[in-house]
């Protein structure tokens, strides 16, 4: 399978989950997760990010191996800078 069909595959899912009343945020608090990180700060990340905006999730940082300037308020830092305190980190690359 291709990556632009895996991608395809991926954001269906997510659009049939949004349809269904499911949200991220909700999965991350019954997980117990409230402090994220995100990785991979291209067009997946930034969606994540501003599904969890207004939510009780707090985003630490966003984390890419290309240097990029802070989004949405939101640092972001380079793999080999450590990894943040966080709960979990969303994977979107």
């Amino acid at each position: 399978m291709s990556r632009d069909r895996q991608y395809l595959d991926m954001m269906n899912q997510w659009l049939i989950l949004k349809q269904e009343g499911k949200s991220i945020a909700e999965y991350l608090t019954a997980k117990g997760y409230r402090a994220v990180a995100v990785y991979g700060m291209a067009l997946y990340g930034r969606h994540v990010i501003r599904e969890l905006e207004g939510t009780n999730i707090s985003i630490i940082c966003g984390i890419d191996r290309r240097e990029i300037k802070p989004y949405k308020g939101i640092k972001v830092i380079q793999p080999l800078a450590g990894l943040p305190d966080a709960d979990v980190i969303i994977n979107t690359a």
